[in-house]
């Protein structure tokens, strides 16, 4: 069954099912909801799974967009509490899951689980990092937003040439079709520069919630290759080292996007955390 979409009062979202479990998936930077449209291709009988677009991204982008964690955690706050959502399992990626590590440490009690794609928030920079970093979309040239998002969102991908790379840039035209090239990228370094800022997670203030990570071997995004060039897995095994109730997954021969590119493995060790949960 396609995912239904939904303008609800202030709210964008994508729903599917009927299931008791609500699952609320959070997108990446520079993405939408639609970035999960390989997870609403699978079958989940026993979840309803919602995905929102954030402020600032999808169709919340405008040229009133104010992207931050704070204001993304208090929209949440108010989407769950619209949609009267309990026990969450909370699917999160790249700054969506950081964005479900803030979110859970402010309210623990919202969640069951998070389920976390490629995370944001384990990487820390220098000062002078930081910087270049931010200015990155500062200086892109001013060209149609659907050349834009060809350049940026394959960037991610392992085997750029994956059809659900050309599925996702075609989704994401979609939903940005409104929005200027101008406002897309003012929201993505905002959205940068949120992620700088905040503070890095480890054994020491992650939160107390049973988790499970998923990285792909070969992300060219975490860590940051024009800074930190090691290996995906050494620096995840060393950046969770500690975590308690973490289960961490390595996916092969996938990039930033896991699950856009094993859309199968990432919906069995969603379907298993969930089985685990009954």
């Amino acid at each position: 069954m396609p995912a239904e979409e939904i303008k609800d009062s202030t709210f964008h979202y994508l729903k599917q099912g009927s299931g008791k479990q609500s699952i609320l998936l959070l997108h990446g930077n520079a993405c939408s909801k639609q970035a999960f449209f390989p997870l609403f291709e699978k079958d989940f009988p026993n979840a309803t799974l919602f995905a929102p677009d954030l402020p600032g991204f999808g169709k919340k982008n405008s040229n009133n967009s104010a992207f931050s964690f704070q204001e993304s955690i208090n929209f949440l706050n108010q989407f769950i509490e619209h949609l009267k959502l309990k026990d969450i399992l909370v699917v999160g990626h790249s700054m969506g899951a950081n964005i479900a590590m803030h979110w859970a440490k402010k309210n623990p009690s919202l969640f069951r689980h998070l389920f976390l794609i490629a995370p944001a928030g384990f990487e820390s920079f220098k000062e002078e990092e930081k910087q270049k970093i931010s200015l990155s979309l500062k200086n892109f040239p001013p060209i149609p937003l659907e050349q834009t998002l060809q350049f940026l969102i394959p960037a991610g991908f392992f085997r750029k040439d994956h059809p659900n790379c050309l599925k996702l840039i075609q989704k994401l035209s979609s939903d940005f079709a409104h929005a200027s090239q101008q406002t897309y990228l003012a929201s993505c370094t905002l959205g940068i520069e949120e992620m700088l800022h905040h503070e890095i997670f480890n054994f020491r203030n992650f939160p107390t919630i049973s988790s499970t990570v998923l990285f792909g071997d070969h992300d060219p995004l975490i860590p940051n290759q024009l800074f930190h060039t090691g290996l995906p897995k050494n620096f995840i095994m060393e950046a969770l080292k500690g975590i308690k109730n973490l289960k961490l997954y390595l996916v092969k021969d996938c990039g930033h996007y896991v699950h856009c590119e094993a859309p199968e493995k990432t919906a069995e060790i969603l379907s298993e955390v969930m089985a685990s949960m009954q």
